[in-house]
């Protein structure tokens, strides 16, 4: 039930992640959960915490809040300015 945003913006992000090599050396479902988790942080209906996200994916917690911060040192990259306004990448914060 996250809707066609997140899902368009989840894809978008991992995509990013492929093509920087920013999943070097880290699981591809651990990658997946915090990207899915990042893309429902900036779509305010669609928040998500780490648990949800934990729950759906089989990825502990910890490791979403880890490898989000990951993905979060290189925001600007991953997050497609088209699909979401630099306010709202500006505003995701770590835990």
């Amino acid at each position: 039930n996250l809707g066609m945003d997140v899902h368009r913006l989840a894809v978008a992000i991992l995509k990013k992640v492929t093509e920087l090599g920013v999943a070097a050396g880290k699981s591809p479902t651990s990658i997946s959960a915090a990207g899915l988790f990042m893309a429902t942080q900036l779509v305010p209906q669609s928040r998500k915490s780490p648990k949800d996200i934990a729950f759906i994916s089989g990825v502990s917690e910890v490791t979403i809040k880890n490898t989000y911060k990951d993905l979060l040192l290189r925001k600007y990259e991953l997050i497609p300015s088209d699909l979401v306004s630099k306010n709202a990448i500006d505003n995701l914060t770590p835990f």
